[in-house]
């Protein structure tokens, strides 16, 4: 920048400092008159439907927010550093008409300066603008069992990017709330309006959202809908739809709960091609108490999820579906206090438009209590058979998952065809679904299982955070009639007043084609899993070890963790933890593809919180350390500290926070880190 477009940049700030001041002299003393004057108008003959004051504030507020990001990647670094500086006088206010129980109001104006320096790899830009926020709510017969609330809200956050100057971001919302709450029926219903404009861009939704609860006699009804509509300047729109109904019936000694759950999604964007998702549930339980302390339950569940997919020509697109049916039947006893025993079976038939899966299996299950001298012995024993048979390839849709950028996840299906699968990302902001491609995420083969690792994600997703992820996938074409023997038996004691609680755990698994072929073959293992709980004040220790052998998917892990939690004294709060997990996943002949790797796991933490009362000051601070080497090595630490300090009418808010992250892969390490300081001021005025 040179001088002359300094200078202008200079003038045009002064011409929007001296507007802006002016525009805030203007609201504050309208306030003020409005204060002034509504007593006098009160007194009119209109005087007793005139709005009436309870109260009133003011303060004037000065924050700062700095963010510095830093990236390295192949030899190749990048910066930025954003501060924000914003100067905020609010008022706000409180009052009624006619009584404070028939029209209650409420009132915030805030009105100020906002200065954005934003600086990339050596280059600066600066901008300056106005704000303007309020929030105006009414409340007709606020405590009556029926009311209304009418709002409307105006706020301009402070936004950032790392890539560019944030762009000045203004939210506006209103709607109306009305609620009922008497016996036996409560409503609720709402419509909410709002629209975000940043820069050039801007995006608006509908919402409405219905929900009852009526009670009659010895039924409980709830049922509730809700419809989004959100569509932005880019021509995206998303449209989504919910409903429920639940029902409870309780005539003891019987007990009947239904539910119906339907779900709904349609996105349309000029840049990726149409998808529309559905699916609906619908599940029953029954109990009844019976004599002799017996209890008995049946249950059924529905569950149908639909996907499908447009093309950007207009043409017909593809949808696929599936299905699932399940049923369950279970007899319960319970002998004094100490041993109850279980008795059950189930079927379920999943189908799907590439195949289909029909299970049935039996089970005997018991679970035993038994008091010792300071301390409790429990037992457990569970023993099952299960028959399947599978046709085709069933198709799983969106299987849910959640994982960070350089984070994994496994998939529940074993023998998965790894040609088949597609992952989405969901946008928190939106609830939109953005498919990944194959150069985004990597699917790789442990044993007989899959795990899908995420390698990157499109803007506006960072690192850090967590998101949920939905996989669909087909398994490998099987036409073939299993049968699977399992067995798991497991003891715990809690001794000493819980100072010491060992266990462990041996479990078998056995499975015997009986007509067809299994890709990869049947599957036998033991699973055995030791370990002990230590407490003592405020100290505690776990340590576990759990080794799968198994000709399919064999592996051990080995789990440790120290925790420390104890007030010092009665201003001074004080946590730390150290972890440590080791798993190991074996390569095996059985699945020919399959990769063995180790992953190691050590994180460290320590937190501290100080009061005070005195002075009225709160102050803490903390540091986090993880480590994890496995297919894609990660390194993270975490430096963060916050201060609250009142004094007199002056309210003082400090926080600051430092996250590095080093991520290694094939291709070499990449760090980002991320330094965010945010203060205010805040003087109270009146």
């Amino acid at each position: 920048m040179n001088d002359a477009e300094e200078q202008g940049h200079r003038i045009e700030t002064v011409i929007k400092t001296g507007a802006n001041i002016r525009s805030l002299a203007v609201l504050a003393a309208v306030f003020l008159a409005v204060c002034l004057l509504v007593p006098s108008l009160s007194s009119g003959e209109t005087g007793q439907f005139a709005p009436r004051l309870l109260d009133y504030s003011g303060d004037l507020e000065v924050g700062m927010t700095r963010i510095d990001n830093r990236t390295m990647y192949e030899g190749k670094s990048s910066s930025s550093r954003e501060t924000t500086m914003r100067e905020k006088l609010h008022l706000s206010a409180i009052g009624y008409i006619y009584h404070p129980r028939f029209i209650l109001l409420s009132s915030d104006f805030s009105g100020g300066l906002e200065q954005v320096s934003f600086e990339r790899n050596g280059v600066t830009s600066r901008n300056v603008n106005s704000l303007r926020e309020y929030g105006l709510r009414a409340k007709i017969l606020p405590e009556h069992p029926y009311n209304l609330e009418l709002f409307a809200l105006r706020f301009e956050p402070v936004t950032s990017n790392p890539y560019g100057p944030a762009l000045h971001s203004i939210t506006e919302e209103k709607g109306a709330l009305f609620r009922y709450a008497r016996k036996p029926l409560f409503l609720n219903l709402d419509a909410i309006d709002s629209s975000t404009t940043s820069g050039a861009s801007s995006a608006d939704s509908r919402t409405y959202r219905a929900s009852g609860t009526y009670l009659i006699g010895p039924t409980s009804n709830t049922a509730s809908y809700s419809r989004s509509d959100s569509v932005d300047s880019l021509g995206s729109r998303i449209v989504q739809d919910t409903s429920l109904f639940g029902n409870q019936l309780a005539l003891e000694p019987l007990f009947l709960t239904s539910r119906l759950e339907g779900r709904k999604q349609r996105q349309n964007s000029s840049s990726a091609p149409p998808m529309g998702t559905e699916g609906f549930s619908w599940s029953e339980q029954l109990q009844s108490d019976l004599p002799w302390r017996f209890r008995t339950t049946a249950s059924y569940n529905l569950q149908r999820n639909t996907v499908t997919n447009g093309t950007m020509t207009g043409q017909a697109g593809t949808g696929t579906s599936n299905k699932t049916d399940s049923r369950g039947l279970a007899l319960s006893h319970r002998l004094y206090e100490s041993l109850t025993t279980e008795i059950g079976m189930n079927r379920t038939f999943f189908q799907s438009m590439s195949g289909n899966t029909d299970s049935r299996s039996r089970y005997l299950s018991l679970f035993y209590t038994k008091k010792v001298p300071k301390g409790v012995l429990t037992a457990s024993a569970n023993l099952r058979e299960a028959l399947s048979d599978r046709n085709g390839a069933p198709l799983v849709l969106q299987e849910s998952h959640s994982a960070v950028i350089s984070g994994d996840f496994p998939l529940n299906a074993q023998s998965v065809d790894v040609t088949t699968i597609s992952v989405w990302v969901k946008d928190p902001a939106t609830g939109g679904l953005i498919l990944l491609t194959n150069t985004q995420y990597l699917v790789q083969l442990v044993g007989a299982s899959v795990r899908i690792i995420i390698l990157a994600l499109p803007a506006p997703f960072t690192a850090g955070t967590v998101y949920e992820f939905l996989v669909s996938y087909a398994v490998v074409p099987a036409d073939v009639e299993l049968e699977t023997t399992s067995e798991s038996y497991a003891i715990r004691a809690h001794l000493l007043d819980n100072l010491v609680s060992p266990y462990c755990s041996r479990s078998f698994m056995t499975q015997k084609v009986l007509s067809g072929a299994l890709p990869g073959g049947p599957d036998d293992s033991i699973t055995d899993t030791a370990g002990v709980a230590l407490l003592k004040g405020p100290f505690s220790f776990a340590g576990e070890y759990s080794r799968n052998r198994s000709p399919r998917s064999p592996s051990h892990s080995l789990r440790n963790s120290a925790t420390y939690r104890a007030p010092l004294d009665p201003t001074l709060d004080l946590s730390a933890n150290v972890e440590h997990e080791r798993n190991t996943y074996e390569a095996t002949e059985a699945v020919p593809d399959s990769k063995g790797y180790s992953e190691n796991i050590a994180a460290a933490g320590l937190l501290f919180n100080k009061r005070y009362q005195r002075a009225r000051l709160n102050l803490s601070a903390g540091t986090s350390y993880a480590r994890r080497t496995s297919l894609i090595d990660s390194e993270t630490f975490a430096l963060n500290a916050s201060l609250s300090w009142r004094i007199g009418k002056v309210t003082l808010l400090f926080s600051a926070s430092d996250n590095r992250l080093v991520t290694t892969t094939a291709n070499g390490d990449q760090t980002a880190s991320t330094a965010h300081y945010y203060l205010t001021v805040t003087r109270k005025l009146f």
